[in-house]
């Protein structure tokens, strides 16, 4: 509408001019009147609608990711073990040694009793006697104990002798005298069992098994053991007397009890399992005959 007005404005200026060119030259010319010109239609008004109030926007901010607060959970109190128990280590154990009692040796010429005193006494173990005489005529020991009781006749013989005899293996008695009758010089050394291993009585860790062969003269005692019974052959070449070969484990087992004739003895037995020793007693005229052991 201003833009109308304007160009309405402009034709009337003009207007004013013509009539002043007009009057000097007569009287004025009637014009006709401009036309006027429809007003353009009036377009309707907008309908104005209340301008939305403008808030300003928020300043957006990323929101934050919400994540689930993680779980608090207690920390686990840290386990409480007990303190080690402190043991006091135990003492080491003290083996004590057993030392086996001295053997007990005696010694004279002619006859004798010996008494034995308590320490002495304390030797009197288990074991095995080694006795030697030079003497010619007869020669005895005879053991007795505290009351005077012979509990063993442990020799009889004649004339000289070397040789080696068990004793008291049964540990039955308590021996106080010894009681010798002889017409020479001797000598009787009692060893206790212990010794056995260390002396030239042992006869190996294999013991009594087979293949082994052993020879010696007059009386004597084997040691060793017998894991399993075994086959003895027994020779005695130039034996004339009684002949004895036993057993011991721990109780004696009589395996020969013969007679020789001095022109040779042979025989076999069986030599249980679980010897621990074996005992030849061989006479003759000088307790001295050869014998021979072959085991099978």
């Amino acid at each position: 509408m201003v833009v109308v007005l304007v160009i309405i404005a402009g034709i009337a200026g003009g207007g004013s001019d013509t009539e002043e060119a007009a009057g000097t030259t007569g009287a004025p010319v009637e014009t006709e009147a401009p036309v006027a010109s429809e007003a353009p239609a009036a377009t309707e008004a907008p309908v104005v609608t209340e301008a939305p109030v403008v808030t300003e926007a928020p300043v957006v901010t990323e929101v934050p990711v919400v994540t689930e607060a993680p779980v608090v959970t207690e920390a686990p109190a840290p386990e409480t073990t007990e303190a080690p128990t402190t043991t006091e280590a135990p003492a080491p154990t003290t083996t004590t040694a057993v030392i086996p009692p001295d053997p007990v040796v005696l010694a004279g010429s002619g006859t004798q009793v010996v008494t034995l005193d308590d320490d002495s006494r304390e030797s009197f173990v288990a074991g095995w006697v080694d006795i030697t005489h030079n003497g010619s005529s007869n020669f005895i020991v005879t053991l007795l104990d505290a009351s005077g009781e012979r509990v063993d006749g442990l020799m009889n013989e004649i004339g000289p002798y070397e040789g080696s005899k068990p004793w008291n293996l049964s540990e039955e008695y308590v021996i106080k005298f010894v009681e010798v009758d002889a017409d020479g010089d001797w000598t009787i050394e009692f060893f206790p069992l212990e010794f056995a291993i260390a002396s030239d009585k042992y006869i190996g860790d294999s013991g009594f098994t087979s293949g082994l062969e052993l020879t010696g003269e007059g009386d004597d005692v084997l040691f060793g053991i017998a894991p399993g019974a075994v086959v003895m052959d027994f020779v005695c070449t130039d034996c004339d007397s009684n002949i004895f070969v036993n057993a011991w484990a721990p109780r004696r087992d009589n395996l020969v009890n013969e007679i020789g004739d001095g022109t040779g003895f042979q025989t076999s037995v069986v030599i249980p399992e679980g010897t621990l020793m074996l005992e030849v007693a061989v006479h003759d005229k000088n307790a001295r005959g050869t014998w021979t052991i072959s085991l099978q």
